[in-house]
């Protein structure tokens, strides 16, 4: 295997560790951090590119729900809606995907990732709302409008997480440079 692609599984390994190790709990609490899946699909666009890797990221989400389910965590997300959670993190890969071969750390690449994480994320919050509204079953009483409200104010959460490990995620990239700068000019570590 090529360096480069010894790189890709490696990257890849990483945010699949990400992925299933926050999957349980959306916005964390004193003992779990929250969930990365929307950091993960979105630095898997931009630093894998690879489609493949999109739904085998897609399996690992649905694998970890499953156990999750097993183990006794309530169903109740778990209704004809979950599919529309294939687009929602898709628009989400895609955001990152749209950025592949741009560097997020040269120029104005921060403010695109910036930009790019925001509108991936904000599809996702409308595609996944929108899908568990009409598709779940639990809604027929209750208005558009007023479903919208409801769920507004688990926005900014979901963005916040995203824009806190993609920026972690960055840091790290900066740090790994900038080690990988050193050690090419003979610099002692």
């Amino acid at each position: 295997m090529s360096k480069t692609g010894v790189r890709e599984m490696g990257l890849f390994g990483v945010l699949l560790l990400a992925l299933l190790a926050t999957r349980g709990a959306h916005f964390g609490s004193a003992v779990s951090l929250g969930d990365a899946t929307l950091a993960v699909m979105f630095l898997a666009g931009l630093y894998l590119g690879r489609a493949l890797w999109l739904p085998v990221l897609l399996l690992a989400c649905a694998g970890a729900d499953w156990f999750a389910l097993h183990g006794g965590t309530s169903g109740w997300c778990v209704t004809a809606a979950y599919g529309f959670l294939i687009p929602a993190y898709g628009a989400v890969w895609l955001a990152g995907r749209l950025l592949h071969g741009s560097d997020p750390l040269r120029g104005r690449g921060l403010m695109r990732s910036a930009a790019a994480l925001v509108a991936g994320v904000s599809l996702f919050f409308v595609i996944s709302n929108a899908g568990f509204y009409t598709a779940s079953g639990y809604f027929e009483n209750m208005g558009a409008a007023h479903y919208a409200r409801s769920v507004a104010g688990y926005y900014w959460p979901y963005l916040a997480h995203a824009l806190l490990y993609v920026s972690a995620a960055f840091a790290v990239h900066a740090v790994l440079r900038l080690a990988g700068a050193r050690q090419q000019l003979g610099a002692p570590s």
